[in-house]
């Protein structure tokens, strides 16, 4: 009977430090599995300088969602909510980079050139969608190499392609105007390719400068009377005041090129270039490789995807007959306030 209670004893002993070792493993892969959860945790900084700029966000979002990046879960934003600019935009970059965040996903020529003289001396990976001209933006100095910590899309030379829609569209014009801030990059260089083209398709371009909001709304308020057309650009100073300029070009009935989808949703009678929302979703497939690892100066420039879309409203308004060719290459037709193809 003593033996039989001293092994019970020992049996139960035994049975004690098993379950107390059991406990102490399960609490060491408990703060394991804690531990790898809190490193897998993602945080990409989101800057915008413009409303257009949001759409991209947005689409970005989305599409990293599709690729298995869900919020709250695996990945966290720092986003100030709505789009910045000069100091704020500066001070919203800056507190990316304290953070410090994994990548930062710029939408906007100004944004991408910020983003890259704050982050050069920390390397943080930066994805922009997208940058007009990043070569003459300074951001980098090859497309198919980039080298350095950003990369991301760009928008295709296609300005002059959009200059022969202009002219094919609604023939007969020839004084075509266009309003610009010099010291916009993508304006710049959307420029230089509509000059070149211009005087191959017979056509004069009335060209005008604007460097602040006041100088824009001055020259909105006297358009010189002989002019045909208006050439929009890439340009964010300008294009600020798109809902103005649009409404005295209906009201003028002058035919209006916008250099993306959403200005033909505002009311110009065409436009050829990016869907926003599309680009920033082009630019997530990026930002996924370089969180595994791959090195953003090792991935070529992407070019975003173009559409013409074309505003029916618009053309009646202005009384203008769009043929029906155009009609059938368009991606978007918007009629009475309303997009279908």
């Amino acid at each position: 009977m003593g033996v039989y209670q001293e092994n019970f004893n020992n049996n139960s002993m035994s049975l004690y430090r098993v379950i107390i070792l059991s406990i102490f493993l399960l609490s060491l892969v408990g703060c394991s599995n804690q531990e790898s959860a809190q490193k897998s945790q993602l945080t990409i900084g989101l800057a915008t300088n413009n409303p257009n700029g949001l759409k991209n966000i947005e689409g970005f979002r989305q599409a990293m969602a599709r690729l298995g990046y869900i919020e709250g879960e695996n990945v966290s934003y720092q986003f100030a909510g709505t789009f910045t600019r000069g100091e704020d935009l500066s001070t919203s970059l800056s507190e990316m980079i304290n953070t410090p965040v994994d990548l930062i996903f710029t939408a906007g020529t100004g944004t991408g050139v910020m983003a890259h003289k704050l982050t050069s001396a920390e390397q943080i990976p930066v994805v922009f969608g997208v940058i007009a001209d990043p070569v003459m933006a300074g951001v980098l100095d090859n497309l198919e190499r980039p080298g350095g910590h950003i990369t991301g899309i760009m928008i295709s030379p296609n300005q002059s392609q959009r200059l022969k829609y202009l002219v094919d569209m609604v023939p007969g014009i020839q004084n075509i105007y266009i309003l610009h801030d010099p010291d916009n990059s993508a304006a710049t260089s959307a420029l230089s390719q509509v000059r070149q083209y211009a005087s191959r398709l017979g056509v004069k371009l009335d060209i005008h400068q604007a460097h602040t909001p006041e100088q824009v709304e001055q020259a909105l308020e006297s358009l010189p009377s002989n002019i045909d057309a208006i050439f929009m650009l890439p340009d964010s100073t300008i294009n600020r005041h798109q809902s103005k300029l649009l409404q005295i070009a209906i009201d003028r009935k002058l035919p209006v090129s916008g250099p993306s989808i959403i200005q033909a949703e505002k009311g110009a009678l065409f436009a050829y270039g990016i869907v926003h929302h599309e680009a920033g979703a082009q630019a997530a497939p990026i930002a996924d490789m370089i969180l595994k690892g791959s090195k953003p100066g090792d991935m070529p420039i992407q070019t975003a995807d173009f559409y013409l879309g074309i505003n029916m409203a618009t053309a009646k308004k202005i009384g203008i007959n769009i043929p029906d060719h155009f009609l059938r290459q368009a991606h978007k037709v918007i009629r009475d306030n309303s997009m279908s193809k």
